[in-house]
């Protein structure tokens, strides 16, 4: 299989130096006016991954940038068709279904309130119809990711980063439920999708949600220092959903399972000093 990954210019390339000679690099701007158009027409996949979105920590939930993301997103979509690309996978989030404490189904009604989440479900809405009848399309509704690389602003990075150095880490109760998956899980559920003849909307999550409390601690545990964190010393955020965690139900219909047989299992990593 001929596999080409695209990322922005300049962007770093050390994630990729795995795959050797399997995978080639196409440096693409997916914001400029026609990028799309020429690089779908210069390469004419037959499958499309889109992962491409605006997601600077602390910012991306409010931030304008989710315009120019919903916007590459339907140019490159539109562009795939145009070339003949027969599938198309493109990456939705878990903040789009409506609150609920119950895990999310893929036929649970959606309910964003966030611009990002908006933005999110705006590009489902507009790409279903964009497809139809000429290329297969699947929205993978994403739910919370980590693994080496993570941008050290996210939360499991920065409390292990605080840890490592012996500083206590003020937080929240951590009774919020999450449904936290690796992201060499991730990738491998996405591979999975991508291969297979699903259509509509499929999860991509563990299925084993945990509280950030029993993740946190995990992490505590790893580094040796769980005595420095402090649970209990911040409030909750206002309006913050308690409980965010999903149904995997087309990826378990697929033979899909995490390598990791439970969330926590998969967070040794971050006891070691980020490269």
């Amino acid at each position: 299989m001929d596999v080409v990954a695209t990322d922005r210019p300049g962007a770093r390339t050390d994630r990729l130096a795995a795959c050797g000679a399997r995978v080639r690099l196409a440096e693409v701007e997916l914001g400029a006016r026609g990028a799309a158009k020429a690089l779908l027409t210069a390469h004419r996949p037959t499958h499309l991954v889109h992962l491409a979105w605006y997601a600077e920590p602390g910012d991306y939930l409010g931030s304008r940038e989710n315009l120019g993301s919903l916007a590459a997103t339907t140019d490159l979509v539109a562009a795939a068709v145009d070339a003949g690309c027969r599938r198309i996978v493109a990456a939705g989030s878990c903040l789009e279904y409506a609150a609920s404490d119950a895990p999310h189904r893929e036929t649970d009604p959606v309910g964003p309130e966030s611009l990002y989440a908006a933005c999110k479900h705006a590009a489902h809405v507009v790409c279903e119809p964009l497809t139809a009848d000429r290329s297969a399309f699947l929205w993978a509704r994403i739910f919370y990711l980590h693994g080496p690389g993570e941008d050290s602003r996210r939360l499991m990075p920065m409390v292990a980063a605080r840890l490592r150095r012996g500083e206590p880490v003020d937080l929240s109760g951590g009774e919020q439920v999450r449904d936290y998956l690796h992201v060499a899980d991730v990738a491998d559920a996405l591979a999975t999708l991508a291969c297979s003849d699903a259509t509509g909307v499929a999860n991509v999550c563990s299925g084993m949600p945990a509280s950030l409390r029993a993740l946190l601690g995990a992490i505590g545990e790893h580094v040796g220092r769980p005595e420095l964190l402090r649970f209990g010393r911040l409030p909750y955020r206002p309006g913050e959903r308690m409980s965010i965690a999903g149904d995997p139900g087309t990826l378990r219909g697929l033979g899909w399972r995490p390598r990791f047989a439970t969330p926590a299992a998969s967070l040794a990593y971050l006891a070691e000093d980020a490269p």
